[in-house]
């Protein structure tokens, strides 16, 4: 089992690369359907006479696969206690069904307070499989700080 990372760990520059995820057209639809069914979201057909000139994934849709992607390569070994904020989403492109979604997240604040826990604010840059930004933001979370006898 991999070590857990602590909010004494996490300092100001470290990177996490994240993985990649790529959508089909079937997994944009059927999330639209249930969470943002805007016409160019759900409608092949509907989608190609808009500017956009075919199907788009859900900017929300977009934000989970952020989450996952960070998921994986972050948050599971590390000892999360809460998310605070996201401040500054931008969506920069969309997200097709032929876009290889990866990115990076960097970290750019450690708070360490002395209850235990750790403020870690970090940028977020999701990128195509061609380094075109799609959305950027900046997280800020709670984490915990390593157990000592000091706050146990």
């Amino acid at each position: 089992m991999p070590r857990m990372r602590y909010a004494e760990d996490l300092t100001v520059g470290t990177v996490f690369e994240l993985g990649e995820r790529q959508l089909s057209a079937e997994e944009i639809v059927a999330f639209a359907r249930d969470w943002d069914p805007q016409p160019f979201h759900v409608d092949p057909a509907f989608a190609e006479q808009t500017d956009f000139g075919g199907l788009i994934a859900s900017g929300v849709q977009t934000i989970a696969v952020a989450q996952r992607l960070l998921f994986d390569a972050f948050f599971a070994g590390t000892a999360v206690i809460a998310g605070v904020a996201v401040d500054g989403l931008r969506m920069r492109r969309p997200v097709r069904p032929s876009t290889i979604i990866t990115g990076r997240a960097e970290i750019d604040e450690q708070r360490l307070d002395d209850d235990g826990r750790g403020l870690i604010g970090f940028t977020v840059k999701l990128v195509d499989q061609d380094g075109d930004t799609l959305m950027t933001h900046r997280t800020t979370m709670l984490v915990s700080r390593r157990p000592t006898a000091a706050y146990t």
